[in-house]
């Protein structure tokens, strides 16, 4: 079988580097779509020119429809840049993951050629 080339482990520190970013990226947008869904709730709830029938609308309705898009469509920008983040966020992990296993790998050959000599 042929030599498992081990993958660099400056290049694995850097990638654990970029996920560490990546993963606090993902949080504080997290964070800002989660405060205005908080603010578009309050105002929903507040401003009698979204009330129905003089009552504010029920929750549910809020939750299903504006807490989604914005009230003026304003979280569904975030929310793509939030997908694209965690998409980009797994590649890099995944890529990490595979780095890990050629460890395994490797390890697993070493430990079967020794034990091969013996």
């Amino acid at each position: 079988m042929d030599k498992v080339k081990l993958p660099d482990f400056d290049d694995m520190i850097g990638l654990a580097e970029v996920i560490g970013e990546l993963n606090k990226a993902v949080q504080l947008l997290k964070l800002d779509i989660e405060c205005r869904e908080a603010e578009i709730v309050k105002t929903v709830m507040t401003d009698t020119e979204y009330y129905v029938n003089g009552k504010p609308p029920a929750f549910n309705f809020v939750d299903s429809t504006w807490k989604v898009t914005g009230l003026a469509g304003e979280l569904k920008p975030l929310r793509a840049e939030l997908a694209e983040l965690i998409s980009v966020l797994d590649t890099k992990k995944m890529k990490f993951n595979l780095m890990r296993d050629m460890i395994d790998v490797w390890r697993t050959i070493s430990a079967n050629e020794r034990a091969a000599v013996l």
